[in-house]
């Protein structure tokens, strides 16, 4: 049986701690939900256990005073450096690999993955895109879950 937050997932919603919310989530409930206070900011950061991790920093973006986008990272992974004069790119490109690893392991094949400006490993579910990117031109490394719709042919 896979973990409450792939279940989750699989559902199109995200799990925060004991709290289970989906993208397109009011700001009002999401605010209650998870302790923190609305106003008219778009993005929010929260300390909350997110997709299996232990509590952390999570950013929250709301679109519309909607819940869109849900940003974290691995705890896992290893620090880059303390400026960009010792920032080591190889060590993103790891971390990315071994979360991607680690996804590829609890949530299965990626939907998607490919390297045009980094490194982007998708999955797709009911209404929901949890990716994992690596972002040349940042650089930086992030795990973003987004609500998603199947394209019609």
């Amino acid at each position: 049986m896979p973990p409450r937050w792939v279940e989750a997932l699989q559902r199109g919603s995200i799990v925060f701690g004991k709290v289970e919310l989906a993208p397109g989530a009011k700001l009002s409930d999401v605010a209650r939900a998870l302790g923190f206070e609305a106003s008219a900011a778009d993005r929010y950061t929260v300390t909350t256990p997110v997709l299996g991790f232990a509590a952390q920093p999570v950013e929250l973006v709301f679109v519309k005073k909607k819940l869109h986008t849900v940003r974290c990272v691995d705890p896992a992974w290893k620090s880059t450096g303390t400026s960009w004069d010792d920032y080591d790119p190889a060590i993103d490109v790891a971390n990315f690999h071994a979360t991607e690893k680690r996804f590829l392991k609890t949530l299965g094949l990626a939907a998607k993955a490919n390297e045009v400006g980094g490194l982007q490993t998708l999955w797709r579910f009911d209404g929901i895109e949890l990716a994992l990117i690596y972002e040349l031109r940042t650089p930086s490394v992030g795990i973003f879950v987004t609500p998603y719709r199947a394209r019609k042919s």
